[in-house]
Formats: C-alpha cells, structure tokens, sequence
C-alpha cells in the first residue's frame, strides 16, 4: 500500500501525554503521537473518537504504521471503537467520501477480518479501481490478501478486475475457480458469467477460424442466439463457413450482417470471394467495387482483375492493370495475378 502513503497529509499527529490515555492504555512513554484530521482540530477539547478514527484511517494506508503497537492497544481498549468507526464509513459513503471510506475500512480490517468486512473493501476498492487506475495494484494486493486468508470471494472479483482489464481468459479461469470452491452466482453475476464466457467463446472462435473451422464453428454458431445482430460475429461464422467450402452458407450469413452494417468493408469484400468461388462473377464484381472504391487497396484491384478476366472484359482487365501499377506496382500478388492472366 505504499503508493497511497500521501494520504497520511490529511493527517496531523499530536503529541498526547500518557496521563491523558491511560484509563485507556498504559504506555512507558511519556507521550504518543495520535493521528487526527485536520479538520477536526477546531478547539483545545478533542473527543477521543477524533483520535480513533485518525488511528483507522493510519492502519488502512499503511498498516505497519510506527506505534502500530499502541494504536491496536488504543482501539482494542476503547470499547465503542469499531462500531463508532463503522458509523463514520457509512456517513463517509453517504457523503460520497469513497476513497476516506476505504481507508477507514482497510483499517477497521487489520483488526476485524470478517467475511463481511472483507467483501465491503472489495466492493468499494474495485469501484475505485474501475475509476481511478492507482487503485489497481490496491485491488490486486486484496485479492492476494483474501486468498492467504482462504476467502473464496477474492476469486470472484479477481475475475472482475481481470475482465476490466479485458483479460478475459484469465478472467474465466478466476471465476471457473470461485464456483468450483464452492461460490454461488447471483442473477446479476450469472449475467456477467454469461456474457464472459460468451467473449471468451468469440475470441477463441476468431483465433481457430481458419485452422479449425469446425471447431470454431461450434464455438460461435451458439453465440448467434443473443448476438444475431452483431454483424462481426456473423461475419466469423461466414468465414468459417467458406473455410469448410460451404459458401452459400457465407453468403447466407453475410447478408445478414449487410443488412445489419451496409458500409462493412470485410463484410462486402467476403461477399466478393464467395460469389467469385462460385463463378458468379457479375455479382462478386458488385461488391469488390464497393470495396476499391472503399479502400482504393491492391487487394482489391487483385480481387477485381480476375473476375473481369474471367468474366470477358478485357478493357477493365486493362484499366485495372494501369490503376494497379499506379497503386502498388511492386505488390507480388499483383504481379502474379498478371502473369497467371498473361499465361491462361
């Protein structure tokens, strides 16, 4: 914790003899310096309480804090101490002070380590880190610190600090790891389970597409049941599809993400090669124009050229030549596709 240690600025530490605490604790010294916020420092008679809560907020920002010894003996022999400072995280949340909040409850948690306690400084902590990048490796400290102390709840929101982090995979693994320690989702994390396995699912889909595509298929045929209107998705499947050779199917699905997304350029330019496979040359040169008007790419003057060659249109094939040399004439596609064309 000691990229919060500035923190201890909001703090003033006042020399308080022994005389004055010791029906509270008995120390050798002849004072002790207590944490107080400056702010409450507004006249000579300080309540004890100002000093408690100085002495919480210091154990949650750093919690081997020198005299630590006297400050745990301080809060374990004042008797309203823990719920007097449970009172002042409620009124810090209330207040929307979230970050004094958290310290305030970060300290309470050296002494009272509770489920409940622990939960709370997981809420709040990840709610800070989701805004503030700082509270980050705070996160990740607590989640270590919950799993030393066998609290499976640090799994879960491991996987929620993971998947803010879009690392979804590890994300998975941490939540496959809460439900197997025996954690039970509610509706609202069953949603988020969901939709992580379902990113997870896409991506992994995406990666095997072309060296397995049935096995991507079965990975995002699934996904189409909430996600029919993601034209990516259904422009993976149709990639899939004209990976096993079955381009109507593609086509099928490509239209619909045209229909979804009219000006996606994968989409129109996966249009073009399908129709082109299946000789259907008219129609896969509706698309790659769209595409090269696009894109104004070599790719696809490449696509072009051999649909016009193969569709009779030798003055296209022509212009196209001269178009290419002035786009990218050393393109090695290019020059093959002219060699093929000059050789057929």
């Amino acid at each position: 914790m000691g990229q919060f240690l500035d923190r201890l600025n909001d703090l003033v530490f006042l020399d308080i003899k022994k005389d004055a605490i010791k029906s509270i604790v008995i120390i050798d010294e002849e004072c002790v310096p207590l944490p107080i916020f400056t702010e409450k420092i507004i006249n000579e008679e300080l309540p004890m309480t100002n000093f408690i809560e100085g002495i919480f907020y210091c154990l949650g920002v750093c919690e081997n804090i020198k005299n630590k010894d006297i400050y745990l003996a301080i809060l374990k022999n004042y008797k309203t101490s823990n719920s007097f400072i449970k009172g002042e995280i409620y009124n810090n949340i209330k207040d929307e002070k979230i970050q004094k909040a958290y310290f305030l409850l970060r300290g309470l948690f050296v002494i009272e380590d509770t489920l409940d306690n622990y939960s709370k400084l997981l809420t709040i902590c990840f709610d800070l880190a989701v805004k503030n990048t700082k509270f980050i490796d705070e996160m990740k400290d607590l989640i270590d610190l919950g799993k030393q102390k066998d609290m499976m709840i640090s799994h879960l929101y491991e996987s929620f600090l993971k998947h803010h982090l879009k690392d979804y995979d590890g994300s998975k693994k941490a939540l496959e790891e809460y439900i197997i320690l025996g954690g039970i989702l509610t509706q609202e994390e069953e949603n988020f389970k969901n939709n992580l396995f379902n990113i997870v699912n896409f991506s992994l889909g995406k990666e095997k597409i072309f060296d397995d595509p049935s096995s991507a298929l079965k990975l995002l045929i699934p996904l189409l049941d909430d996600f029919s209107d993601d034209p990516s998705l259904l422009y993976y499947v149709a990639l899939g599809y004209r990976s096993l050779q079955l381009n109507e199917k593609a086509i099928f699905y490509l239209k619909i993400a045209l229909s979804i997304d009219q000006s996606f350029v994968d989409v129109l330019n996966e249009l073009g090669l399908n129709h082109a496979i299946l000789g259907q040359y008219n129609e896969a040169i509706k698309y790659f124009e769209i595409v090269y008007s696009s894109l104004k790419s070599i790719e696809s003057i490449n696509n072009l050229l051999l649909c016009y060659y193969y569709n009779g249109n030798k003055a296209m094939v022509s212009k196209l030549i001269r178009e290419g040399k002035e786009v990218s004439k050393d393109d090695e596609i290019f020059l093959r596709t002219i060699e093929m064309i000059n050789n057929i």
